[in-house]
């Protein structure tokens, strides 16, 4: 089955190229490697195959058939293909919803005391398997209407609300919950621009102290700890799955010299930058490396 009148869909306003799209389907073989880089959340939802993948603090995690995984706004996600692989992924451009009575803040309430985060998947059930063969047929088709994709955003997280626990949902999407999600997005969006917090404060328009009490309550610490947190856990990413220099990912994280650099990641991780490298190149970086890996 092919798309009717083609031409007229890509003629219209609404039409988004597939590099643009909000959905994609990617194919890939055995032995590939891969990346993602987005400023928004996104989806990924393996429909055949396996993968080796890494990004933030977690390294060289495996998932395959039949699970969902969520990557966080401004994580840059590597991949390397066991099984050929079949990967639809989602683009969560706008906030999004359960539905219009539950949002996804509400998750936290199903937190219990104590709760202590582990990195989660989501089983596709047949419900959500049925809904994602669709939405891959009619990519394949190149039916790329934005008000479609839209739609099938909404339709995804009403299943999801319909046919998952919501301590299933709260694994899912820990990593992007807060008490005030649109001041996390925010944060989110800028925290890499800005030098300092006082810096993040004005960008965001808000006088400091208004920023900080703000921050305090959303995020649960000082906007300083959570930053260096941050940029500790992205540096630890770029020298363990990256061939950058170590000039390089200094330069791009605003040190001012290679000393302050490897003082940070000393401080951060026990151990120098070029001995994380080296032991990644061994294969025996321990699992644990301050609170990053």
């Amino acid at each position: 089955m092919k798309l009717l009148y083609a031409h007229e869909h890509i003629a219209c306003i609404n039409y988004q190229p597939a590099k643009d799209a909000l959905m994609e389907v990617l194919f890939l073989t055995a032995g590939e490697q891969s990346g993602l880089t987005s400023k928004e959340d996104k989806l990924l939802f393996v429909l055949e195959g396996s993968m080796e993948f890494s990004f933030g603090e977690y390294q060289d995690r495996l998932i395959d058939e039949g699970k969902a995984l969520m990557i966080p706004a401004n994580y840059t996600f590597t991949a390397r293909v066991h099984e050929a692989c079949r990967i639809l992924v989602i683009r969560l451009a706008e906030p999004v919803a359960l539905c219009d009575c539950f949002s996804l803040e509400k998750l936290l309430e199903a937190c219990p005391p104590n709760y202590s985060y582990t990195l989660s998947y989501l089983g596709i059930n047949d419900v959500l398997q049925n809904y994602l063969e669709q939405l891959a047929f009619c990519l394949d088709k190149e039916l790329l209407c934005a008000r479609f994709l839209k739609l099938k955003i909404e339709e995804l997280f009403l299943l999801l609300r319909a046919f998952y626990t919501k301590e299933d949902l709260l694994d899912f999407f820990y990593l992007q919950l807060t008490g005030d999600m649109a001041f996390s997005r925010q944060v989110n969006s800028y925290y890499l621009k800005a030098k300092n917090a006082r810096e993040l404060a004005s960008m965001l328009n808000y006088s400091y102290s208004g920023f900080i009490k703000r921050f305090n309550r959303v995020f649960n610490r000082p906007p300083y700890q959570w930053m260096k947190e941050r940029k500790a856990h992205l540096i630890y990413h770029d020298i363990n799955t990256t061939e950058k220099s170590m000039h390089e990912i200094s330069q791009q994280y605003g040190f001012s010299s290679q000393g302050r650099f490897s003082d940070f990641c000393k401080q951060e991780f026990g151990i120098l930058p070029k001995e994380i490298r080296l032991n990644r190149k061994k294969g025996n970086n321990p699992e644990n490396i301050g609170n990053y890996e």
